[in-house]
Parts: structure tokens; C-alpha cells; sequence
């Protein structure tokens, strides 16, 4: 791709990639910028037209002297105690206290387990400096 301007503020923004559902393009949105997407037959390249979109509503936003969305993440760990309250049926509650003594770990060590099993399974969600880690330009 020909040199392309990147403006200094883009990679202090979340990028959220949407991987393709096996039809059409990967999606990627910027949540601080409800307008923005940009699409790519790859990963890399719905993330570096995603880049581009983005400096561009950064570029629009100082041309218009409006100020920067916020960036922080309100899904950023220290905005989190760690600790919810989850209700559930008895005979859930039975079967998971069984589980967990059968493998001599806490009903909370178990949950936790399972639920970081789950989430690993999630679209990924990362910011553009976690994604210049692992991508080329």
C-alpha cells in the first residue's frame, strides 16, 4: 500500500475486528466512532483500512475544531472489581459443586475456568498498538 498518513492520536483508540463469517469481508469498527468500519479480505487489511478511516475522522475532528472522543476503554480492567453475582438454578449450583469436588478446586475456581474458556472463543478486541504487535505495515 503507498504511503498513507497515520495520524499520532490513532493507535491511542480501540480497534475491534469482526472476522468474516466465512462469506464477505472482515469487518473492523472503532467503538469511539460509531460512523467508522472499514472491511478487508484479511484481518491485516480491514485493520490498516481501519487506520486510515480512523486518522481521518482524527484529521475532520481537528479541521472542524471539535474535541477528540475520550479514549479511554470502558471495558479496561481497572474499571472492574473482579467479583459479580451470578444466580442461578439449585441443580446448576449442584452440579457445578460436584464438578469442583471432583477436581479438588473451588465452585469459584471453576467458574472462572469455564468462563475464561468461553471468552477465548470471543471475537478478538484490541487496541491499535496490541495490533501493531502482531501485524506488518
Amino acid at each position: 500500500m503507498a504511503d498513507v498518513f497515520i495520524h499520532p492520536q490513532a493507535a491511542r483508540y480501540r480497534l475491534v475486528l469482526h472476522p468474516a463469517d466465512g462469506e464477505g469481508d472482515h469487518l473492523v469498527t472503532a467503538p469511539a466512532f460509531p460512523g467508522l468500519s472499514a472491511f478487508g479480505e484479511t484481518p491485516e487489511q480491514a485493520i490498516e483500512e481501519a487506520r486510515i478511516a480512523l486518522s481521518g475522522f482524527l484529521a475532520m475532528y481537528e479541521d472542524d475544531g471539535r474535541a477528540f472522543p475520550p479514549f479511554d476503554d470502558p471495558y479496561a480492567p481497572e474499571n472492574f472489581s473482579g467479583k459479580f453475582l451470578v444466580r442461578m438454578p439449585k441443580s446448576l449450583h449442584a452440579r457445578l459443586a460436584r464438578l469442583a469436588d471432583d477436581e479438588d478446586v473451588s465452585i469459584n475456581q471453576l467458574a472462572v475456568t469455564f468462563l475464561s474458556a468461553s471468552a477465548a472463543l470471543q471475537p478478538v478486541v484490541a487496541t491499535e498498538s496490541q495490533l501493531d504487535k502482531s501485524t506488518t505495515r
